[in-house]
């Protein structure tokens, strides 16, 4: 390759050097805006991925077991079995884009300095895929927690206009039976998508729907402990986002 006259190698090397620095920045300031709990789970599933990808880890690992949890105390799989999302892929790329999308919403706006709430509502949703799995015979549920995430989003945004290839038109509260129609369009297997958005229901209901009723006297079955608002405190996880004094 020639290199034109108005040009000179250090020129070149300024201009590349420059580049690199803009990306580093760019990925510096996405790291940044992640909140602090979606970005620790984004980071155990994404080291899942890559472990299985890399050969590092085998699924056989991973998988939600029973009697290998009972039995052989592999007490790892209640929590790797909610976080392998597969093999790096265009779609688990896409499934990580929704989880990170609608977690990062959530946690910086349904949940805004209440990530004690948030925690509890990530382990009530946990809780239920696990005996799901049990009773069903799921392996992985990953799939599970992102439809949940989606389906509370829409459920506090329901107005939000959606437009789908320019065809459909329909508000943001649809956008789970929207897209759980897609999957069985598809061919694929809907019962993770089907528990997701019954454990988001589930939760919905009883943290919006019963403290609303008379005789609950507005009481919150969901409610987080002291003791976890206090870590959260100590842990100054309230202050993601606020822009220093």
């Amino acid at each position: 390759m020639r290199i034109p006259p108005s040009y000179n190698l250090a020129q070149i090397r300024q201009q590349v050097s420059q580049n690199e620095i803009n990306l580093m920045n760019f990925f510096a300031d996405l790291w940044v805006s992640i909140p602090p709990l979606t970005r620790l789970m984004l980071c155990i599933s994404v080291g899942l991925s890559l472990s299985v990808s890399l050969e590092l880890v085998s699924p056989l690992k991973l998988y939600f077991n029973w009697p290998l949890i009972w039995n052989k105390r592999q007490y790892w799989r209640l929590v790797s079995s909610l976080f392998y999302k597969g093999e790096l892929s265009a779609h688990t790329v896409f499934d990580f884009f929704i989880f990170y999308r609608y977690s990062s919403i959530l946690e910086k706006q349904a949940f805004r300095n209440k990530p004690a709430h948030y925690i509890v509502f990530f382990v009530f949703g946990c809780l239920n895929f696990l005996l799901a799995a049990y009773g069903l015979g799921l392996q992985f549920m990953s799939n599970c927690i992102s439809t949940m995430m989606l389906y509370i989003w829409a459920r506090m945004n329901p107005n939000i206009p959606f437009n789908f290839l320019n065809v459909f038109n329909f508000r943001s509260c649809f956008l789970p039976y929207f897209m759980f129609m897609l999957i069985l369009l598809s061919g694929y297997d809907p019962t993770m998508d089907l528990v997701g958005n019954l454990v988001g229901h589930l939760y919905f209901f009883l943290t919006m729907v019963v403290p609303k009723i008379p005789e609950m006297h507005q009481t919150n079955v969901l409610q987080p402990p002291k003791f976890l608002e206090q870590l959260c405190t100590y842990l100054q996880i309230h202050n993601f986002g606020h822009e220093p004094q």
